[in-house]
């Protein structure tokens, strides 16, 4: 091109940092910025499609979706919260006595995770002196969580049981 005038289209793909003070700018000119373009609608009317949606309406679209997800996520925490206190109340009532410590220790498939941990705490809490174990198994993994109240630590260590108990059921 002799003159900037005859670049055409001009369609900034990238910016970036390359050192204080100076920026690199990428754009595509002429045809291939009215490929890039094109490709770009394409995939905006993809997702729009996808949605339901016009492609002007798509960002709103996209924004409800996001705050549904939110509030079903807040929902389902709180679902589990409630179910884990009613597990945690059917748990307690499974407590036996092992050389004079209370100790609860239960299979509860399908809890994971955070979730395990909390209701070993409720439990705990619950049981003011004592030892929790849980077990949860899903898809072949078996998941173990272990508490022990403040006043047992100097008798069991949580770790140590743990760790027995892993090799008991075949963890590591």
């Amino acid at each position: 091109a002799k003159a900037t005038g005859e670049i055409g289209l001009l369609k900034i793909v990238s910016e970036s940092g390359i050192a204080a003070g100076v920026r690199r700018i990428e754009a595509l000119t002429g045809l291939g910025a009215f490929e890039h373009m094109r490709e770009q609608e394409a995939g905006l009317r993809r997702v729009a499609g996808l949605l339901k949606t016009s492609p002007a309406d798509a960002p709103e679209r996209v924004e409800k979706l996001l705050a549904e997800r939110r509030e079903l996520e807040r929902e389902l925490e709180r679902l589990r919260a409630e179910q884990r206190g009613a597990a945690s109340s059917d748990l307690t009532e499974n407590v036996k006595e092992l050389a004079g410590t209370k100790v609860v220790a239960a299979r509860v498939d399908g809890v994971e995770g955070e979730n395990l941990r909390s209701m070993v705490d409720e439990l705990r809490d619950k049981l003011r002196s004592g030892v929790v174990l849980l077990a949860s198994e899903k898809k072949g993994r078996v998941t173990l969580a272990l508490g022990v109240t403040p006043d047992l630590t100097e008798r069991f260590r949580a770790g140590d049981l743990v760790r027995e108990v892993a090799r008991v059921v075949g963890g590591k």
